[in-house]
């Protein structure tokens, strides 16, 4: 594995007293690599926030395939199948919008 690049900085008192009283049993390094990850995903909208949208969709999507493979089960054992129109559209929307989330998150990601 090649070495990592070693950055120098120079960080203020205040700003060391800071980094020390959060970082708790964390090497400086350790932390300022975890602060600097942190940054760059939340300035790309990846951060915290944009968790609970994720599992939102989700949670979603689970439901959409619970239910489909209810009736793919039900295809299988020989039984009379209907699906209407709104379930299929629900579950195409939710497709399309997967897809566009899958493709957000893609172009927020570092290349």
């Amino acid at each position: 594995m090649p070495e990592s690049p070693v950055y120098r900085v120079r960080i203020e008192d205040r700003l060391k007293g800071l980094i020390d009283a959060q970082r708790g049993g964390v090497s400086v390094s350790a932390w300022l690599r975890t602060a600097a990850a942190q940054a760059i995903e939340e300035a790309r909208g990846l951060g915290p926030g944009f968790a609970p949208q994720l599992a939102a969709h989700h949670s979603q999507l689970r439901g959409l395939a619970a239910n489909l493979n209810q009736l793919a089960k039900a295809a299988n054992q020989g039984q009379p199948v209907i699906v209407n129109d709104i379930l299929l559209t629900t579950l195409l929307d939710e497709i399309r919008a997967t897809r566009a989330l899958l493709t957000d998150i893609n172009n927020r990601l570092p290349e």
